[in-house]
């Protein structure tokens, strides 16, 4: 769900470059053309970035475009990173490669992603085998051709040993109303999951936000006010309430 959501982000955002002429990477009203050969070409030519910092190639460009995807205030600076990749400059690529990576200035990198991988893989009692992961690399490839072209398997738990923790069946029970917020254009957290997670509690109520963002609440004034009614005022917005 994640990678079709992804890959979603993706072509809703080359529309808009095409859609309108001020996109630095508009070009000519056919930004998803230029979008593929630019990979195509960064895949067989790597081009310099900044420093000592490694060319950026066809990973760093695929990196680079999921990084900007997480919110549609970063598609200005993907349009322009791109725009400069195809007159052979890729520093604005790997500036965005590098703050998903949580690069430094003085080149140390943050732990954070290290972390969640842990977290979320001994919360967790999947657990799939090489074999079976790479069984799924045509659906990936399937769901998202420009993101994942050439994937093997996910393996994000695949080495991490077996959780040992007793799986915890989370219902809400007594907790009163639980606001749930989901964002229509939300790549990582796909708003099919926040439904899900809504009805999962007994008294769960779910808010839709219209944005391509991750996460609802800074999308909107609205999803604010929302929010703020919620936590400060104790109002629980009505059923089927969208922003």
């Amino acid at each position: 769900q994640q990678l079709a959501g992804f890959e979603a982000s993706l072509s809703s955002f080359l529309a808009d470059c095409s859609k309108r002429t001020a996109c630095p990477f508009h070009n000519d009203g056919n930004a998803e053309g230029a979008y593929d050969e630019l990979l195509r070409q960064l895949d067989e030519r790597p081009i310099p970035t900044r420093g000592d910092r490694p060319d950026a190639n066809h990973g760093v460009a695929i990196q680079a475009t999921i990084t900007a995807l997480y919110s549609a205030s970063l598609w200005p600076q993907l349009a322009q990173a791109l725009a400069d990749a195809q007159d052979g400059d890729g520093a604005g690529l790997i500036d965005l490669f590098d703050s998903y990576f949580q690069r430094s200035p003085d080149g140390t990198w943050g732990d954070e992603l290290e972390a969640f991988q842990t977290i979320v893989c001994m919360d967790s009692a999947d657990r799939k085998s090489v074999e079976e992961e790479d069984a799924q690399a045509p659906e990936y490839q399937a769901v998202a051709p420009r993101l994942a072209p050439g994937d093997a398997g996910d393996y994000f738990c695949t080495f991490f040993p077996q959780s040992t923790d007793p799986r915890v069946e989370i219902t809400g029970q007594d907790a009163g109303p639980t606001l749930v917020i989901g964002t229509t254009g939300d790549p990582a957290t796909p708003l099919s999951s926040t439904e899900v997670m809504a009805e999962s509690l007994e008294e769960g109520v779910l808010l839709v936000v219209d944005a391509d963002e991750h996460t609802g609440y800074s999308a909107s004034e609205c999803a604010k006010d929302v929010v703020h009614r919620y936590l400060i005022d104790l109002k629980v917005p009505d059923e089927g309430t969208e922003c």
